[in-house]
Formats: structure tokens, sequence, C-alpha cells
């Protein structure tokens, strides 16, 4: 700065008051170019070396969810940690605790995971560490077996780093009060096993899996609006605020203990909802939101809110009675009436359940002769489809989902404990495109089922009551009503996931069908 004062004092400007007039302003100009690209002293000519950084924290709810075809029954994920890293190298854990949940029931579906607030910034890679993982497939025993049905459990007590991995297809631009980002778990890359193993062992003593991987594989991707509406959420009400109307939901099996690799014990819990009641919510199963208690089984439909709560517009409560209650769901495994049994009874895989009964991610038989049968509230258009819709003791099928719930304090001795009620749940099909129509209103899809499939792998069991008449083979019924989150056009020969109620209508199997996607590899 001195030196050009310096310089200023050298000019001769003697040739005339313009000439002089010009001279001082080009060297004003000069001076004041100087300044700007200096800062007065500053050896950084080329300005700031780093843009400004954006300065607030964003409130995140991750969301978990899965890809899948139809070959397993459930898969289960323990999480330590998920670190989010920033283009300027700084990073984040997503999460405060250790977190856990059951991916199966979410193929092609969504639910919050935890909510949490991180710095504004772009992310563009993550990492997670995995502790406890596992993950069952089922199909119908070897005609040696003493079973009908086959159930293999594969496990990992603690997950290697090097076998997670977590890809963001583009970066995630954390901005704002609040987002989603959502977690996919892609299951066909995520476990290899001996595809045999799952129909040939059942009840031998001491088997034990081998030649097996779990190699937990994930998509990151994020979305600016935290609006995101879920449908057939569920769980045990853990608490009621009278005063403020809302109460939270405990899921999956709740809270469980863990063993990490240091040795160290620590408690791991599944999601836990706050819901409020949407202004006009609709209540199935009680009169309002004072007849909740805690311990009631609660399935509902909701949207997301920025603070991470879900606002409900659907509240079913299927049984209000949570004396000794066990809430469970999963897909039948059989539905039988053996010799010499005077109740029939249903096999059901255990993929969420909390309460009493603990059978964990095993299978246990049940009577239903006393049990009140009722369809889910998800879907609400029952009334006009083109066939018969009914779900009830005389038509339940092996294959379809279901939750339930018992009052039994125990399994007992020599018998089998009763179940009070079973709902017909929706769930996800991978199939292939065989024909497409329409019917009253309705597109209709054949669809062709692998055979691998739960509904093929168990109508050909012995003393299953109800046989259908092509297992292979789901009618989809898609109205307006039907989300269609598919990229490809439907046509013969393509695959797809359909999510909807499944019906046994007087042996075939027809679907009403909520939600649309691209399909996976069969």
């Amino acid at each position: 700065m001195n030196s050009l004062l310096r310089q200023l004092k050298k000019f001769q400007c003697l040739q005339g008051q313009a000439f002089a007039i010009r001279c001082m302003l080009l060297i004003l100009v000069s001076v004041l170019t100087v300044i700007y690209s200096t800062g007065c002293g500053s050896t950084n000519a080329a300005g700031p070396s780093n843009p400004p950084q954006p300065q607030g924290n964003t409130q995140v709810t991750l969301l978990a969810s899965s890809t899948a075809n139809d070959q397993l029954t459930q898969f289960n994920l323990y999480f330590n940690s998920i670190t989010l890293t920033g283009k300027s190298g700084n990073t984040v854990t997503l999460f405060p605790g250790y977190e856990y949940d059951e991916f199966m029931h979410l193929n092609g579906k969504s639910e919050p995971l935890f909510t949490t607030t991180i710095p504004e910034d772009t992310y563009t890679s993550a990492t997670a560490t995995i502790g406890t993982a596992f993950f069952d497939c089922m199909g119908a025993a070897s005609p040696s077996s003493e079973d009908e049905v086959a159930s293999s459990f594969y496990a990992y007590g603690n997950t290697p780093d090097s076998n997670v991995q977590m890809t963001l297809p583009e970066p995630i631009t954390v901005s704002g009060n609040a987002m989603t980002v959502l977690l996919n778990l892609q299951v066909s890359q995520s476990a290899s096993w001996q595809v045999s193993e799952c129909f040939l062992q059942s009840g031998e003593t001491g088997f034990i899996p081998t030649d097996f991987a779990i190699t937990p594989t994930f998509s990151l991707t994020g979305a600016a609006s935290a609006q995101t509406a879920m449908n057939g959420l569920s769980g045990l009400i853990a608490s009621v605020n009278a005063s403020s109307g809302s109460f939270t939901v405990t899921t999956a099996y709740g809270t469980q203990q863990e063993i990490l690799q240091s040795g160290s014990t620590v408690t791991v819990s599944s999601p836990v909802w706050t819901v409020n009641p949407s202004a006009g919510a609709v209540f199935q199963g009680i009169s309002g939101i004072s007849a909740l208690a805690v311990g009631m089984p609660v399935e509902f439909d909701a949207v997301l809110q920025t603070d991470g709560s879900l606002a409900a517009s659907r509240i079913a409560v299927q049984d209000t009675n949570t004396a000794n209650l066990t809430l469970f769901s999963g897909p039948v495994a059989s539905v039988s009436t053996f010799p010499g049994q005077s109740d029939p009874v249903f096999l059901v895989s255990d993929v969420e359940g909390q309460g009493a009964l603990d059978f964990g991610s095993s299978t246990a038989e049940f009577t239903f002769g006393n049990a009140v049968f009722e369809v889910s509230g998800q879907v609400a258009n029952i009334q006009n489809l083109p066939f018969t819709a009914s779900f009830s003791a005389s038509n339940m099928v092996a294959g379809q989902w279901i939750s339930a719930t018992s009052h039994a304090p125990s399994f007992p001795q020599g018998s089998n404990p009763a179940v009070s009620t079973v709902t017909l749940l929706p769930q996800t099909i991978d199939g292939t495109v065989t024909a497409v129509s329409s019917q009253g209103g309705f597109d209709t899809y054949t669809v062709s089922l692998a055979a691998y499939d739960l509904f093929p792998q168990f109508a050909v069991q012995t003393y299953q009551t109800t046989l259908l008449t092509n297992p292979g083979t789901v009618i989809v019924y898609a109205d307006s009503n039907t989300k269609q989150l598919n990229t490809q056009s439907i046509a013969a020969g393509s695959t797809f996931r359909f999510n909807g109620v499944i019906f046994n209508d007087g042996g075939t199997l027809r679907m009403d069908c909520l939600q649309i996607d691209d399909g996976v590899p069969q």
C-alpha cells in the first residue's frame, strides 16, 4: 500500500489539467484493485481458498427399507454405528446409540429407524458397523423329515466391517430444517447360502448351516422433504400422554442385549415412534384416543413430521385385552388338522413379535378355533373387488402374511397355545407377469411366482387343510388407488414386486394391490 503511494508521487502529469485528472483516476483505480485483491496486506492474491461453509444444523430422519425377492423370510441387522463423511472431510455419526431392525417386512416399504440432528453439508460417503446379523429361509421339508416345514437360520455374532457396503448413488446435501435419508438394504447382494439347506435339514438336531455369508449391502439416498407417508406401521403401545393425545410405540422385538466384539454388553433397541392422531383420524377397534392403553397392539397409517414424529390418519387396535398379551407377525407356514387332533393349528414364523411368549425368530404352532379373523384396514376397497374377498379360519392358507395376538402366559406342556385374533396383512411378492387384462374397473396382472416362494412350497404339505388350485400363480388387482412406483411399463415377461393383501378365493390366490415396484431377479 505504501509503495503505491510513493509511485503516485513520482507521476509527472504536466501536460495539462485534463491529462492530470485522467492520470489520477487511473492510479486510483489501480490502488482500489490492489486493495480489493490483497485485502491490504493479504498474501493470497487469488481470493479465499475455501467457499463459505453451511453453518446450520438439520434434523434428519433415517428411514429403513429393503429391495428383495421372495427367497428369505426375515433379515435382521443390529447397527452399532452409521457415519457420514462430508466433502470437506468432516465426519458425523448418524445415530446416537445401538439400533436394530428387521428388513424383509420392509420390502418396497419404509419405516423410521431414528431421528437425529447433524450439521449441514454435502455428504459424499458413508460407513456402517454391524454387530449381530441373521437371516432365515423357509420351505417344504424333505420327505424323509418328520417335519413338514424346514427353516434354516444363518447368523453372525459380529459382522466384519469389510463385509458391509454403503453406496451413495449421488452426494447427499443436508440442509434446511428437516429431511429424510433412506437406508435401503439390497437383500440379494447381502446374503449367500446353500439353498438346498433351507429345504432338507429341518428338525435335524445340531444342524449348523455351513458355507454362507452375510454381506449387508445398502443404498443411501436423501430427500429434501420429511413429509413421507407410510402405511401399516405396527407395534405395542409403550406410553400414552393423555394431555397431548400422543402415544409411543415399540416395534419388532423391543429391546435386546447384544455382546460386542470387545466383549461388553449393550442394550439394542428397535425403532420407537411418537404418534399423534391427525385431524379426522379414523379409529378401528377402539372408540378414540382415550381408549388407548399401554400394552395394546396397534397398527396405523401415518405421515412423517419434520420433528420425527408421526401424524396418524388411521389407528387400529386388533385386541384391547392386554393381559399376558403376545403380538407376532409373519407368514403362515401350515394350516393343518392332524390325525387325532380336535382343533386345527397353524404354524407361523415370528418375523416380528413382542410379549409374554418368546419364540424369537423360530416358528410355533397355535390353535385358532375361537379366534376373531379380520383384514387389515390398510385396504379400503374390498367391497369393489370383482371377486368375493374374505379371510376366515376356513380359508386361511399357508403363505399368507398375518398378525396375531395370544394371551397364553407360556407355551403349555403337550399342547398348543391359542390365538385370540388373526389379521390378514399386506405382503410383497416378486413375480413375473404372464398376462395383462382388466376386470370390473381394475387392471389385472397374472403373476407367476418362483418355485421357492412360500405359496408353492407349502401348498403340497400332507396335512394341509386347504390346497390351492395353482399355488404358483397370483392374480393381482390394481385400481386408481394403487401406488405405481415402477419405472417400467407392466407387460408380460417382466418382473415386478406387488404389495397387497392376498386372499384365497376357492383355491385361487388373488391380491388387492396397494403398491407396485420394479422387480428383483428371481
